[in-house]
């Protein structure tokens, strides 16, 4: 259930918000620096460890919820200094 969560406000954010933003923007989005450098590269390493061990054994497993914890206070040092 999780993993449908995850993947559907992905698909939301993806399908809905960033149109949405661009038709106000006036058509195109600027991505900032940090947003390619950093941002981006985290999300989807975040995704990818949310996402693809359930998958394969159908389970989400206690040392993945570590490890993301792990990794979001790691990402949030970098943002913070």
């Amino acid at each position: 259930m999780s993993v449908g969560n995850i993947l559907g406000a992905n698909i939301i954010d993806l399908a809905l918000i960033l149109p949405a933003c661009a038709a106000v923007s006036g058509g195109s989005l600027l991505i900032g620096r940090q947003t390619s450098g950093l941002d981006l590269p985290a999300c989807l390493v975040l995704c990818a460890l949310a996402a693809v061990p359930p998958l394969l054994t159908g389970r989400f497993h206690r040392w993945q919820g570590a490890a993301l914890l792990g990794l979001y206070a790691g990402y949030l040092r970098l943002l913070l200094g």
